[in-house]
């Protein structure tokens, strides 16, 4: 990401080292380039993926049987320690009878 945003600013870094004017410029580009995680609403992914497991009244094993994934990747998605793939992200739509969409980002 940085030398993306150094080539765009058209500057390299001398000897390793940044001033501090090249290191404002870089990081506000990370920031316009890199979009934010919550745009609509308070609530995480693993937020939603847990309300929607406790609403339904599905354990985590059961959960994890019924779609193929283990406990341990369960609970990583709920904690936001990790995103799951296209097919994991539509096995567990549809086995919580959400679409894709509002699983993902909360917007109906």
């Amino acid at each position: 990401m940085r030398r993306m945003a150094i080539r765009a600013i058209g500057a390299a870094p001398k000897r390793g080292r940044m001033s501090k004017e090249l290191e404002k410029r870089i990081a506000a580009l990370e920031r316009v380039l890199k979009p934010p995680r919550e745009t609509h609403d308070e609530e995480s992914f693993g937020e939603r993926l847990l309300n929607l497991r406790k609403m339904r009244g599905l354990t985590m094993d059961a959960l994890c049987a019924d779609i193929g994934i283990s406990k341990g990747f369960l609970c990583d998605l709920e904690k936001g320690r990790r995103e799951p793939g296209a097919g994991n992200l539509y096995k567990l739509a549809r086995r919580l009878g959400v679409t894709m969409d509002y699983l993902w980002t909360g917007l109906l």
